[in-house]
């Protein structure tokens, strides 16, 4: 395998996790085909907070964005 040939590492990673019984439920091609979810940018702001929080060591409220993320 080549470096940067994305084609045939993503055949040779779905061929390794269809012999391992391990295969997802939809390739990426099919995933990219499904249709739009919305806008995430709210959920992207919030994850953004969070780890701000985190990088200045306030993880009790890195947690709490956290909960907000997980609730929008």
């Amino acid at each position: 395998m080549k470096k940067d040939d994305d084609e045939t590492c993503n055949k040779t990673v779905m061929d390794g996790l269809a012999k391992a019984g391990m295969a997802p439920a939809a390739t990426p091609a099919a995933a990219a085909s499904d249709a739009p979810i919305g806008d995430l940018s709210p959920m992207k702001a919030i994850a953004a907070d969070a780890a701000k929080l985190v990088g200045s060591g306030d993880n009790a409220g890195a947690k709490a964005r956290i909960k907000d993320l997980e609730s929008a």
